[in-house]
């Protein structure tokens, strides 16, 4: 997959002293900020597109499709 993650990200309840990221949208932002520097010490020309595709899992058995899914796409990818 050479121009695209997935990721699966559970969020539990937050303790009010540790109440830091209240939304996707700052959790994403601060995940493609740290990771950015790193990245771009591999590839020199990474950006990162500008929005994200989310999704709300609303069961076992769709969080297990997810799952399978994710770790078929590799495949997929070198059969094309």
């Amino acid at each position: 997959m050479p121009d695209h993650l997935h990721g699966i990200l559970i969020l539990g309840p937050v303790a009010q002293e540790d109440e830091i990221a209240s939304s996707l949208g700052t959790i994403v932002g601060q995940f493609k900020s740290k990771s950015t520097k790193s990245v771009r010490a591999m590839y020199r020309g990474f950006a990162w597109q500008e929005r994200f595709h989310d999704h709300i899992v609303e069961s076992h058995e769709e969080l297990n499709q997810i799952r399978t899914y994710i770790r078929q796409n590799p495949e997929r990818w070198k059969n094309r």
